[in-house]
């Protein structure tokens, strides 16, 4: 989370989006506070697989159009 931060703040990202977090431990609250950032977006991962962030900051606007989440069952 660290290094994520700081780069972040070296390179005055305005979108990030990061795949395979491999966490549920993080709120879009924690994100927002961790990282600066206006906004975000959480995919949650599968136990320790996939999992998906999208923040953003003032500057840009961003909308999350649609998500499909579909779960086999065997």
């Amino acid at each position: 989370m660290r290094h994520l931060h700081r780069l972040i703040s070296c390179t005055k990202a305005k979108v990030i989006f990061v795949s395979e977090t491999g966490s549920n431990k993080f709120s879009v609250r924690d994100l927002i506070r961790n990282f600066n950032v206006y906004d975000s977006f959480i995919v949650p991962a599968n136990g320790i697989s996939g999992g998906l962030w999208l923040l953003w900051t003032e500057d840009v606007q961003v909308t999350v159009i649609k998500l499909v989440l579909t779960i086999y069952l065997s």
